[in-house]
Order: structure tokens, then sequence, then C-alpha cells
């Protein structure tokens, strides 16, 4: 059993040590010698009641780029408020018979609101690995960066965003003299504030 156990962390070790490899490049330093699971898997996850999310620069020449691999990783976030949002949307769609014109309205309005609704977001790690390419010699980093928002501060941002989404658009639908799509917004509105006195 004990050897079972010793080969096991052997394989952790040789595993997370190949973590950054591939056949094009070699592993040669890193900012630390373990390697996190959320840089190997680099998925989305949830944990403690907080989402997490992955930003990466590749190909870099200085670890000065490390604020870049935040702004990917909050492009993460922000993209996943934008599809929960639309999937609101999108489950009012049949009983409010939006269009596919102004199904689109909609998803551009939180497409534009959503990153400016982020709020609660803290930097969890971040890591660094420097690697060689095997044919051309030359070195560069790829930066990790991990972010956590708790769920109340990502459903909060989600809220915001379908909000204001729904004052943009129907800003837009004013100003085209679009009454229908204006009703259809107004009831939705309504429906929100409802849930909101509650």
């Amino acid at each position: 059993m004990k050897k079972i156990v010793l080969l096991a962390l052997v394989m952790t070790v040789i595993l997370s040590l190949t973590a950054c490899e591939d056949d094009e490049v070699k592993y040669i330093e890193s900012s630390s010698k373990d390697i996190p699971q959320w840089v190997v898997n680099q998925a989305s996850f949830e944990r403690d009641n907080s989402l997490y999310f992955v930003g990466l620069m590749d190909k870099v020449q200085s670890l000065n780029f490390t604020r870049d691999a935040v702004k990917t990783a909050t492009i993460k976030v922000s993209e996943q408020i934008s599809l929960d949002s639309i999937g609101y949307y999108q489950k009012l769609r049949s009983a409010n018979n939006f269009t596919d014109n102004e199904m689109m309205d909609i998803e551009d309005a939180i497409k534009t609101q959503s990153k400016a609704s982020l709020s609660g977001i803290e930097e969890a790690g971040t890591f660094w690995v420097k690697v060689k390419e095997k044919s051309t010699g030359k070195e560069y980093f790829r930066i990790y960066t991990l972010l956590k928002i708790s769920k109340d501060s990502f459903n909060e941002s989600k809220k915001i965003t379908i909000e204001k989404a729904l004052q943009i658009t129907k800003q837009k639908a004013e100003q085209s003299n679009k009454k229908e799509m204006i009703e259809k917004l107004e009831k939705i509105e309504k429906k929100l504030n409802e849930t909101e006195s509650k």
C-alpha cells in the first residue's frame, strides 16, 4: 500500500513538472515547484461559495504582462455574466414574443454593460512558467492569474447587467419609436421591480 501511495506521489510530481510542456516547448523554470491545479485545467470552477476564473498571457518576454493576464481573466468573468444575462432574456423570449432583431438589441446591450457592472473581483493567485521552444531555442513566459468573485457579487453584477441592458434597449426603442418593443420591455421592467420589492 505504501509503495502505491509513493508511486502516486512521484507521478504527481512528474505530471506537475511537465504540465506546462508540450511537443514544441521545454519547461525551464517557474514561480513555484508545485504547479496549481487551476493552471493545469485552466477551467472556471466554483469553491467555497465563490467562482474562479483563469487568465493567461502566453509568449511574452517579461513578467510585466501580469496585469494583462488579469485582464484576460476579467474578460472571462464578464463573458460569463453576459451568457447568464442573455439566458435570462432567452427564457422570457417566447412569453414576450421577442423577434430575432429585438433579441440582438438586448444581447448587444448586455455585452456592452456586463464589464461595466463587474464588482467584487479579487486576485486569488498568480503563476508563471518560463519555456523554451525546442525548434528555435526561443524563450518566453506564460503567465497565469486566478481571479475570485463571490457568488453574491457575481449575482449582483448579473442583476445590474440585466437591468441596465433593459434600460439601454428601452432608450434605443424609444428613440426609434418602437412602441411594441417598449411595451415588452416595460412588462419585464415591472417584473424586475416586483422581484426587488419582495
